[in-house]
């Protein structure tokens, strides 16, 4: 019988990292007196509890984000282009609480959100294409046509 099997054996674990991400907080807290946001909150703003990881990238004509949305109704989520900056802010509703039974942990955050990111040249706001699939919202930004990188060619005659 290996050590992980049987009734009395137990497998040990470290905690998720947003445990650990909570506990430092917390010791945080407790040396300075005041709450200290994570790094990722710190990105939204400042009433959020809830904040969507985000990643963007661009090529040579387009420039793509993709946020994580779970449990967020799309019909809750507005999108802002304003100059080099593009902005994704929403609410992401609480579950009904069921009527029978003890909610022993409740972790995940609700609430309104807001979040904005500087993008890395202009945007065509008129060519904007937008999918919504399980949870991950894909936003496809055409770059203006003054930053589209196009290479040339030409030979030099003596």
């Amino acid at each position: 019988m290996s050590r992980t099997e049987g009734p009395k054996s137990k497998r040990h674990s470290f905690p998720p990292s947003t445990e650990v991400d909570r506990l430092f907080e917390e010791l945080f807290q407790n040396l300075s007196g005041s709450p200290q946001p994570s790094a990722k909150q710190s990105l939204c703003s400042p009433e959020s509890r809830f904040c969507p990881d985000l990643d963007l990238w661009e090529d040579d004509v387009r420039i793509t984000i993709k946020a994580d949305l779970p449990g967020v109704d799309p019909r809750d989520v507005e999108l802002f282009i304003s100059g080099d900056y593009f902005t994704i802010s929403g609410t992401r509703r609480r579950e009904k609480a069921p009527k029978k039974g003890v909610h022993h942990r409740v972790e995940r955050a609700h609430g309104r959100f807001e979040r904005t990111v500087e993008l890395p040249c202009p945007v065509d706001d008129r060519r904007v294409r937008i999918r919504y699939y399980r949870g991950t919202l894909t936003v496809v930004l055409e770059k203006a046509p003054a930053t589209v990188v196009k290479t040339i060619r030409f030979n030099l005659k003596n």
